[in-house]
């Protein structure tokens, strides 16, 4: 069952059940933000015999704790184990755990910070040198600018030189909080998806954050999606609404509160400077929703919502923000169960084990998690590079400024990503492979005996065996520049159709749409579709060509969404 999971405050909670949205299908997250005070963090405002505790104990809600590091600036927590317990017996795998937040792309921020302040001073460091250093460029005089640790934590470290040692660092880190948590970590990982290695040190489930701020959102879902099957975990989003021009969120509040209590005296940003028109457009709010629900998401939580949804917390009248989220809830309680059509796999090796999206992304970029590679492991390296880039990468003309986020790329989403050291009995579950390893070592390997796998070495080669084999497993055939994919459900197909290009935002205009990136669509069926019904539209529709093809006009960032049998 799909959850949308909302942030916890008794007075937004009277707004949701006023305006539909507290529906049974809901999680609760608590924010843990460094600027929360105390009384309204775990122990104390989930402890036994409190309204959240009663709440969730009650109705079985899904509950997410955000977070004990990443992102802002950390502080360390100590978590009521005894409490903690509690909930995952109460929940069991709905208990989602402690986020801990993009792990591998900050904490190469800090170390950056960290030897930028030391300058000339070599290592090793105490943690006052550490501690005073950084606090000269802290907006926080408090809680100093250090997401991953405190200064006497990096303090006892040294500087990862190489991508091996800075992957070490990174199961080091990991293995230390999910120590001080019980176990209980999730992940909510963005620019860098260390999600294999996660699932290998036993992260209890994946939300990898989404929104304009990244680039290759599918790659981002195929990953997690692909390795939550593989080790048998339900998996979700993290859904960010930063960006626009310039950097900022939307903010539509008017009682002057957000619920990550950040402000001027606290912060480096003001997220909130640009009001109704800041951050990323609806546009994609209602896309990205639509998206992960197709994907198989199992639940989906949001960066900063609980602030956004009402313009207030006296009349909850509904904002723009509000208003998308109510239309996809009501979309979400009908489609349950829903899962993603995906026949295909890509095969990484275990020596690739974080996914880097800007590497992916930029053809150009010599620095892998901001290291130079050299010999085998580079070459090896550019090679997934290309077959990621052929699946996922922007294609066609660029229009607006939010197109690289979710793409319109050459292939619809036919594919999970997975490592080459699982379980031989996750890849039967494949019809095709495509192998991503250096030489081909997969293809070679025992484990391979009896799969249908490809070679990932010729590009082109690989690209017309995946169109002749979505043409022969697929139902159907999209074409004409757009994003597609199929899903099923209820004895149902559903196909989606998305038109990623033509959206643009910024602080001045809000959201403001390109005509010029408005798109037809080629559908073709392999036979007449009964009872094809579009179920979800946002400037999007469907007429009949001729026999078993349709024409499908996807407007600037819109998205069709139908059913067949």
């Amino acid at each position: 069952m799909f959850k949308f999971i909302h942030g916890y405050d008794k007075h937004f909670l009277r707004g949701l059940e006023k305006r539909g949205l507290l529906t049974d299908n809901i999680g609760v997250k608590l924010m843990h933000n460094f600027p929360i005070p105390d009384k309204e963090k775990f122990n104390i405002a989930a402890a036994r015999g409190t309204e959240l505790y009663s709440l969730i104990k009650e109705n079985k809600y899904m509950f997410l704790i955000d977070r004990m590091q990443g992102g802002t600036f950390y502080h360390k927590y100590n978590f009521d184990r005894s409490l903690i317990n509690e909930y995952s017996e109460m929940l069991g795998e709905e208990f989602l755990g402690i986020q801990i937040h993009e792990m591998g792309s900050v904490l190469n921020g800090d170390w950056k910070r960290i030897r930028k302040q030391m300058g000339d001073i070599p290592p090793p460091w105490s943690p006052k040198q550490i501690h005073d250093a950084i606090l000269k460029v802290s907006a926080c005089k408090w809680c100093i600018h250090l997401s991953c640790g405190t200064a006497e934590e990096y303090s006892e470290k040294t500087y990862p030189e190489t991508w091996r040692d800075y992957s070490r660092a990174m199961e080091e880190l990991f293995l230390k909080r999910q120590s001080e948590t019980g176990g209980y970590l999730i992940s909510s990982n963005s620019f860098l998806m260390s999600t294999g290695m996660e699932y290998r040190l036993g992260v209890r489930t994946v939300m990898p954050e989404v929104g304009a701020q990244l680039s290759l959102v599918r790659l981002q879902i195929a990953l997690a999606r692909g390795m939550s099957k593989a080790f048998g975990r339900i998996w979700g989003a993290y859904y960010e609404p930063w960006g626009g021009e310039s950097l900022s969120a939307p903010h539509y509040f008017t009682e002057g509160f957000n619920e990550w209590r950040l402000d001027n005296s606290n912060f480096p940003h003001d997220f909130t400077s640009n009001g109704e028109n800041g951050g990323s457009s609806r546009v994609l709010q209602s896309r990205i929703y639509h998206y992960l629900l197709m994907s198989g998401a199992k639940y989906l939580a949001e960066e900063w919502g609980t602030t956004n949804t009402f313009y207030d917390w006296t009349d909850y009248e509904l904002t723009p923000y509000g208003k998308v989220k109510k239309e996809f809830i009501d979309f979400s309680e009908k489609m349950q169960d829903v899962e993603a059509y995906i026949p295909f796999a890509v095969i990484l090796p275990r020596s690739f084990e974080a996914v880097d999206l800007g590497y992916i992304a930029n053809p150009d970029r010599q620095e892998y998690v901001g290291r130079i590679l050299t010999g085998t492991l580079k070459e090896s390296f550019e090679n997934i590079r290309k077959i990621l880039a052929l699946i996922y990468v922007r294609n066609g003309k660029i229009y607006g400024n939010e197109g690289h986020a979710i793409t319109n790329s050459r292939f619809g989403d036919f594919f999970d990503v997975i490592y080459d050291d699982l379980n031989s009995e996750v890849y039967k579950k494949y019809d095709c492979l495509v192998d991503a390893t250096y030489g081909n070592a997969f293809s070679r390997s025992d484990t391979a005996t009896g799969l249908n796998v490809l070679a990932g070495s010729d590009i082109e080669l690989l690209a017309d065996e995946v169109n002749r084999l979505i043409g022969k497993k697929s139902p159907c055939v999209v074409s004409g520049e757009v994003h597609w994919m199929l899903s099923r459900g209820n004895d149902k197909w559903f196909l989606s159709i998305f038109n990623n290009e033509g959206v643009g935002r910024s602080a001045a205009k809000g959201d403001y749409l390109i005509r010029e990136a408005d798109k037809d669509a080629e559908i073709v069926f392999r036979q007449i579709p009964a009872n094809l019904n579009v179920i979800a539209s946002l400037n999007g529709n469907i007429e009949k060509k001729d026999g078993n093809t349709f024409i499908s006009t996807v407007k600037a960032g819109g998205f069709l969404i139908l059913e067949f049998i």
